[in-house]
């Protein structure tokens, strides 16, 4: 894990749960989904875009929330 790692996810290395091991796991598994990650990220964000979109064609601030 390069410097750069250690500091970026330092708050995660400090869980008991989690710990250096478990973040370079963590790390290791997302490399691995590789394309198949951001392709899901991708359709994850447009569905968000267009959620909040249709709640304020609806008068919606948010998908919970009435505008006053």
């Amino acid at each position: 894990m390069t410097d750069e790692q250690l500091l970026r996810y330092s708050r995660h290395i400090l869980l008991d749960e989690i710990g250096i091991e478990g973040q370079q796991r963590l790390l290791a598994a997302v490399a691995a989904a590789g394309a198949q990650a951001a392709a899901a990220q991708q359709q994850l964000a447009q569905a968000a875009v267009n959620g909040q979109r249709a709640a304020r064609q609806r008068g919606l601030c948010c998908l919970s929330c009435r505008l006053s």
